[in-house]
């Protein structure tokens, strides 16, 4: 859940500086929550819980780096082609 929420946290204010959080926005929503102060609070949480009590091991870098990749894959299965390819 960790990699889930980093990288929609990132994602979220990313387009929202880029000034994509517009009422026009059919992802305005979307943005607005992913944006906010509150749910980067929440990723850091999780992440600082991580930290805490899960062990530096391979096996847990392992399966976060597998679940960021997975997080990505499913933006990326929606990209406009000529974006996949570059």
């Amino acid at each position: 859940m960790t990699p889930c929420m980093r990288l929609y946290a990132f994602l979220g204010q990313a387009l929202a500086a880029e000034g994509a959080a517009a009422d026009h926005n059919p992802y305005y929503d979307w943005i607005e929550t992913y944006a906010a102060s509150g749910f980067e609070h929440l990723a850091a949480t999780l992440e600082s819980l991580l930290e805490r009590y899960a062990e530096d091991r391979p096996t847990v870098r392992s399966a976060y780096r597998r679940a960021m990749q997975l997080e990505l894959a499913f933006f990326g299965a929606y990209a406009p082609r000529d974006s996949r390819s570059r």
